[in-house]
C-alpha cells in the first residue's frame, strides 16, 4: 500500500481456510491476520489476486482446494465448488473483509489486476479461463467468453485486449489488459 507494508494471502488444504495478512515493511514482521471465513465460507485460496484500488482497498479473489493444488488441465469445473469470491479490505489498520459476490459458479478466481483510473477491476477465472470485469462504483461484474489460449484476441468490452494467459495482469494507460 502507500504505507510501503505488504499484503499477502495464503493457501489452505481442504476443510480448512486461507488468511489475509500485512507484513509492516518498517517493524519486518506481520501486524495483522484474519481468516477469509470470518466473512466468506468455503474458500481455500488466494491466489495471484491481490491488487490495490482506489480510497486504500486491496481487492482480492479466492479460488478452492482443486484449482490451487492441481492446476486444471482438461478438467472441467468442480460443479461441487460454489465459485470463486471477490473480496475486499481497507489497508492500515485492522483487517476487516467485505464480501463483493461471486464472479462465476463452479469457477476459482486465476489472477486479477485493478484499474485505478477507470474504477474497474479485471480477472481470469479457472479452469474455463473466462475473462470478467467488475465495476467498482456499480459493484457488478460482466463476465465475457473464453480466452484463446493460442493466439492474440480483441475483447468487446473496454476494448480491452489479452494476449497469451498466465498468472499475472496488468492494465495500460491506454486501458488494454495484457497477461503474462
Amino acid at each position: 500500500d502507500e504505507s510501503g507494508d505488504l499484503y499477502g494471502g495464503t493457501t489452505a488444504t481442504i476443510n480448512k481456510t486461507c488468511y489475509v495478512f500485512r507484513f509492516a515493511n518498517s517493524a519486518n514482521l506481520v501486524t495483522a491476520i484474519k481468516p477469509l471465513d470470518s466473512k466468506i465460507k468455503g474458500q481455500t485460496g488466494i491466489k495471484n489476486a491481490l491488487d490495490l484500488g482506489p480510497e486504500g482497498y486491496m481487492y482480492g479473489g479466492t479460488s478452492n482446494y482443486r484449482d490451487v493444488l492441481y492446476p486444471p488441465v482438461s478438467q472441467g469445473p468442480d460443479r461441487s465448488y460454489e465459485g470463486g469470491r471477490l473480496f475486499r479490505f481497507k489497508t492500515g489498520g485492522a483487517i476487516e473483509i467485505e464480501d463483493l459476490g461471486l464472479v462465476l459458479a463452479s469457477e476459482g478466481i486465476r489472477t486479477l489486476v485493478v484499474d485505478r483510473l477507470r474504477g474497474k477491476l479485471y480477472g481470469l477465472t479457472e479452469p474455463s479461463y473466462r475473462f470478467f470485469v467488475y465495476d467498482l462504483k456499480t459493484k457488478t461484474v460482466v463476465v465475457n467468453q473464453k480466452v484463446d489460449l493460442l493466439k492474440k484476441e480483441d475483447n468487446a468490452i473496454q476494448n480491452l485486449q489479452l494476449v497469451k494467459l498466465g498468472r499475472t495482469l496488468a492494465v495500460g494507460s491506454n486501458g488494454k489488459v495484457y497477461g503474462s
